[in-house]
């Protein structure tokens, strides 16, 4: 009987420990950005559902932002969740320019996703 509840608890610290594990995950995705991209940029919604998050990050971190990434960032601050401030931040996003010198403003309205990872 002993062995059983023991048995138990282990079970349930385990089960505790992956949903505390998956709440954490879940707490740093930023669907909003992602949402807000694709409403606004209707032109490239085909291209951003194909690369989903790497419209603004590349490699296996989510802390790696390509340059558009790192230009909307800068407009939007930490951790921001209103779809006004992040529509401003895609926004003034456009006018600034990638290491070639071109705009995001105006790589979008070709058709094209803005970022870029570095070489």
């Amino acid at each position: 009987m002993l062995l059983n509840v023991r048995r138990l608890a282990v079970l349930g610290l385990a089960a505790l420990g992956v949903l505390l594990l998956a709440d954490a995950n879940r707490a740093e995705a930023r669907p909003q950005y992602f949402k807000e991209f694709t409403a606004k940029y209707d032109n490239l919604k085909a291209q951003t559902m194909k690369v989903k998050c790497n419209v603004c990050h590349y490699g296996k971190s989510k802390k790696m932002r390509n340059d558009y990434g790192k230009a909307v960032m800068k407009n939007v601050g930490k951790n921001q969740k209103k779809a006004p401030v992040i529509k401003g931040a895609l926004t003034k996003a456009e006018k600034e320019k990638n290491a070639k010198g071109v705009t995001f403003g105006s790589l979008i309205k070709a058709g094209k996703l803005p970022g870029t990872a570095p070489e």
